[in-house]
């Protein structure tokens, strides 16, 4: 049987990432929001997400 979810723990690691960038970044938390496409919070979280990558991404660039 295949399965396209995720394991248990990453859910609610990922829950737990959504709620600490809702805590610091002063969105409403809603555990509602998490994996919704369709959601602003949802859609700040993956925004700040890929600026954090890119940021790590340049840094580690710049250090060779």
């Amino acid at each position: 049987m295949a399965s396209n979810f995720p394991p248990v723990n990453e859910i609610f690691d990922e829950l737990d990432r959504l709620r600490d960038f809702c805590r610091y970044e002063g969105h409403v938390f809603n555990e509602q929001s998490l994996y919704n496409k369709k959601d602003p919070v949802w859609q700040a979280y993956e925004r700040w997400q890929h600026y954090k990558n890119a940021e790590h991404r340049a840094k580690s660039r710049n250090r060779k």
